[in-house]
C-alpha cells in the first residue's frame, strides 16, 4: 500500500506550514507534532512504541488534529492546546473531508 498523501506545506494565516512525514515523532509515544517558531508540523508514521504501522486513517487524523492546533492558536482561541477539544474536532474534520463529495467524482 503507498504511504498516505499529505500536503508538503500548507498556509495557517499568514505563516506557511512545512509538513514532514517521518518513522517516529520525538518525544516518545506522539503520533504528530506541530512547531509554530519553526513552521513545522511532523506526523508519524509508525508507533515509536511498538513499531506498529499507522493506518492511513490515523495518519490523516493525527495531520488534522496539528492544523487544528495551529487554527486555534493563530486565532488567539484558548482551546488551542485543549487536546479534547482539538482531537474531537479534528476527527470530525477528517471524516467531513474524507465524506466530501463534489460533482463528477467517480465515489
Amino acid at each position: 500500500m503507498p504511504p498516505p498523501v499529505l500536503p508538503h506545506s500548507l498556509k495557517i494565516g499568514t505563516r506557511r506550514y512545512k509538513v514532514v512525514m517521518q518513522q517516529h515523532v520525538t518525544p516518545a509515544g506522539l503520533m504528530g507534532q506541530v512547531d509554530y517558531g519553526r513552521c513545522l508540523i511532523t506526523v508519524a508514521t509508525h508507533s515509536s512504541r511498538s513499531g506498529r504501522k499507522f493506518r492511513h486513517t490515523e495518519v490523516h487524523d493525527t495531520f488534522w488534529h496539528e492544523v487544528t492546533h495551529g487554527i486555534l492558536k493563530e486565532m488567539g482561541h484558548h482551546l488551542w492546546s485543549s487536546e479534547r477539544f482539538v482531537t474531537r474536532f479534528s476527527n470530525l474534520l477528517t471524516r467531513a473531508i474524507e465524506s466530501a463529495r463534489f460533482k463528477g467524482d467517480a465515489r
